[in-house]
């Protein structure tokens, strides 16, 4: 594993379905999109592939790399915002900690998501006008340059984090995307205390 006290001002993308029903950038918790009731990135617990392995092998290079931020990359799906169809970087987690999870890894850390009016268009950062599915299984990394300049875009904006979380709680009525108190975050998660 990376040491994490010292790590790189450089990260990796992840990229998730966004919630159609919800102005903020939050994952497809109603499965609105056919993919399934998302439960990653679970902000709940400030991690990311903390119930789901998904895009494990993006997630262990990240894991055991010296870098710092996992930004997270969604495609507005809600038709009533200006955004819709477009997709952007809308925040990022802030490694601290490399759990094992069974049959595979997380990473938890502080989470910082942003609203879509606050998101940075994938356009304005990257060479290409959104990530495509061969883009983001090569396991995109984000070197210094670009860290920097993703990082200052969002200086001084609001997170939002916890409106995304009171959200996700609003939609997920039905408890799809959590496993409530059989969840060993459970003590200290927002959607079960």
């Amino acid at each position: 594993m990376a040491r994490l006290e010292s790590l790189a001002e450089e990260g990796i993308v992840k990229y998730f379905f966004h919630s159609p029903s919800s102005r903020l950038p939050i994952r497809d918790v109603l499965n609105e999109q056919g993919a399934g009731h998302k439960r990653e990135p679970h902000i709940e617990a400030g991690a990311e592939n903390y119930l789901t392995g998904c895009y494990q092998r993006n997630v262990r290079n990240f894991a055991f790399s010296d870098r710092r931020y996992l930004f997270w990359v969604t495609m507005c799906r809600n038709r009533g915002l200006e955004q819709n169809g477009r997709q952007f970087v809308v925040g990022y987690l802030d490694k601290k900690e490399v759990l094992e999870r069974g049959d595979h890894l997380a990473v938890r850390g502080d989470v910082h998501l942003y609203s879509f009016s606050d998101a940075i268009l994938v356009s304005d950062i990257f060479d290409w006008k959104s990530f495509t599915r061969p883009l983001l299984n090569s396991v995109p990394f984000i070197d210094k340059r670009r860290t920097k300049k993703i990082l200052a875009c969002f200086k001084g904006k609001r997170n939002i984090t916890d409106r995304c979380i009171e959200e996700i709680i609003r939609l997920d009525t039905g408890m799809y995307t959590c496993v409530g108190l059989s969840c060993d975050y459970a003590n200290r998660c927002p959607r079960i205390s």
